[in-house]
């Protein structure tokens, strides 16, 4: 009896429906691809961000920025579905910015906000990641 007890244990804790349980945590990639000829930064106003969309301005103090390589990407992984994460947003968007590196390493923060020195800025709604479209490329 003892025997058949451990096997209905161990087969119920192989069953698909256990497999898919919470005990393994589950990661949804947003890949940010820099498909130009000089290093980017790039800032994510997300849901704790001071200003997000449809307040498009950057923030007054300089927040953390990601640099990426030519012709290389970062992925950030979010642990909801990020559709779901920007459909929690106020604006339902979720603004990326890219900057140059070089213009982030020679002028000041607050001068970068004036004078809005991005190189781009992507607005990504809920339904452009349901689609599948995990990728946010900046070309220059």
């Amino acid at each position: 009896m003892k025997k058949l007890f451990i096997c209905v244990v161990i087969g119920t804790l192989m069953s698909p429906s256990c497999r898919e349980s919470s005990l393994v945590e589950k990661f949804y990639p947003l890949d940010i691809k820099n498909s130009s000829s000089t290093i980017i930064g790039f800032y994510i106003a997300g849901k704790d961000a001071e200003n997000v969309y449809p307040d498009t301005t950057l923030p007054d103090v300089k927040p953390p920025l990601i640099f990426v390589d030519p012709n290389d990407l970062f992925t950030v992984d979010s642990r909801e579905p990020w559709s779901e994460y920007i459909a929690g947003m106020p604006g339902d968007t979720l603004s990326i910015y890219i900057f140059d590196r070089d213009t982030i390493n020679q002028i000041p923060w607050a001068e970068i906000v004036t004078n809005n020195n991005i190189l781009k800025r992507f607005d990504v709604s809920s339904d452009d990641v349901s689609n599948g479209n995990s990728t946010i490329e900046y070309v220059n």
